[in-house]
This record gives C-alpha cells, structure tokens and sequence, in this order.
C-alpha cells in the first residue's frame, strides 16, 4: 500500500498523486490519499476528485502507523511501545530536497509519501498512461462548454498563457521564495511563440483577472477568461490542457495545464527562474523539449 501526502492547489496535489501512482504500479498495490491537510486550511481544497484517479481515502489508522513507524523521537516510540507495533514491512518517505531523489525508485513496501515530487521523473514510467487516467469525470457546462468548443475549433494555433499572482505577491512566505514573472518573460514567451507558429490566438488565465485586463497588452490576438470563480480551478485547468501550445507560470497549475495537453509537437514555454532561493535545485522540474526563457 502507497499512501501518499496531499496538500497544496491543484497542480501540487497531481505532482504528489502521480508518484505515488507510479510507484504503485511498480509494486503492484493500492494508492491511499491522505487529506487531513485540507482539514486544517481554508483556502486550499481537495481538487483531484474531479479526475478518474485510481486510489482511495487513507483511514486514519492507516496513516498514523505510518507516522508512528515512520518518525522518531519521544512521542512516536512511546506510541509504538504502547500499541506494541513494531513494523519492519513500512517506510515513511519524506522528501529532503527539491531535485529527484534516487531513492524512491527503490522502495519496495509499504510506503508513505510525505513531499512535493516536483518532476516527470518520478513517474516517467507512467507517463503516457497518466495522460488517459487523468481525465474528467464529469462533462463541461455553460460557459466553459462554449469556450471548450471555441478553442477547440478554431483554425488558428491555440496558445495557454498562465500569470500567477496572488499569493506570490502577497504572502510573503511565498515571496521570500518565488517569483512572480514579469511582463517581459510573457512578451519574450509570446514572440518566441509568434516564431514558430503563424497568427497564434493566446487564452490568458490567471488568478489576478484585473491586473492582466489593467497590464498585458499583446501584439497577437488574445482574450482573457474571466468566468470561473475561485474554487473552479480545474475548469480554467480544462481549458488550459486544450490549447495547442502553452506559455507557463513559475507554478505547478500550469506545469499540468502544459503536461496533460495531448498535442503531437506541442510548444511549451517555462520560465528559466522558478526560485528565488538558491536552495531550490530545479533542474528535474522542467521536463526536455520544454524551453526555458
């Protein structure tokens, strides 16, 4: 059994979904999702239901064994003399550092998964198959079925543009270790876009809907998608994964917008600095072919 840590937005909790995925299907077993996180938040949600996931919900015994077997100090092995457990067939995984860890691609029993797992790496070996799991559960509606059909159908190439504010500009937790990309990264983006392909037409999503009608000004046809309020994310995510090509924010959100989209020979264009902190190695985060401006 892989039971796996969610937390996060949407594209974070896909990140940690698809690991434990991939492990599980090496070891032939179960995927659990542990979502207490969510319990503790309020403006952070449990999203990936809304997919065709394969796992279920992690009791809560299933999980604090886990931690019990996974942790040391005093409380743990007091906890563990006192029920009596002791496991050797489990393993808590936690993750110690931005870039891939080898060691995961060795475990081989019961695990926890306790991390972000920020790489195609991790489950490259499911990649494809993640691609035909990871798809709706229900159909869209309303506007963003009317929008689903307009980028569908248009003859021009369709092009994502993700501009990720909020709490990268006003938690300063978050800022002390990412940037919010500025406008010459979108305007380098889009011209390099422009020269590949012929009269791209550019969806702009973004959690900060004011600021882009306020700033953005392209030379290319575009338009703003403003519709879907907040704690609808996955269906400007819908969207995002149907467009052609793909200019990404610094930010997970996109990263999958980009990833899922099934486009033979699709462009993605990714910022060349995800961290502030020189800590962060990210050089498993962008997957090759993706180019980095």
């Amino acid at each position: 059994m892989i039971v796996v840590r969610l937390c996060g937005g949407l594209g974070n909790q896909l990140f940690q979904y698809a690991a434990a995925r991939s492990l599980s299907e090496r070891l032939q077993t179960a995927v659990k999702l542990d979502t207490t996180w969510f319990h503790l938040q309020q403006d952070r949600n449990f999203m990936i239901d809304v997919f065709h996931i394969k796992a279920d919900m992690a009791s809560e015994q299933e999980i604090s064994t886990f931690h019990t077997s996974g942790r040391t100090g005093f409380w743990p092995k007091l906890h563990g003399m006192l029920t009596n457990k002791k496991r050797t067939d489990q393993t808590y995984f936690q993750e110690e550092h931005f870039h891939v860890n080898p060691d995961f691609f060795h475990l081989n029993n019961s695990v926890y998964l306790d991390g972000y797992w920020q790489s195609e790496k991790y489950f490259e070996n499911i990649k494809e198959q993640l691609r035909n799991e990871l798809t709706y559960k229900k159909p869209s509606t309303d506007e963003n079925k009317d929008m689903l059909a307009e980028i569908s159908s248009t003859k021009n190439p369709t092009v994502s543009l993700h501009i990720r504010r909020g709490d990268y500009v006003k938690d300063p937790r978050i800022t002390r270790v990412l940037y919010s990309c500025q406008l010459d990264y979108y305007h380098k983006a889009v011209e390099t876009i422009a020269q590949k392909v012929s009269n791209p037409f550019f969806y702009v999503f973004s959690d900060d809907v004011p600021w882009c009608h306020k700033h953005l000004r392209l030379h290319h046809a575009y338009k703003v998608i403003s519709h879907n309020p907040p704690g609808q994310e996955w269906e400007d995510f819908r969207l995002m994964t149907a467009c052609q090509h793909h200019i990404t924010a610094n930010s997970s959100f996109s990263w999958w917008g980009a990833w899922l989209d099934h486009t033979p020979q699709k462009i993605i264009i990714s910022p060349l600095k995800w961290f502030k902190n020189k800590n962060y190695n990210d050089k498993d985060l962008i997957p090759s072919g993706w180019i980095r401006i």
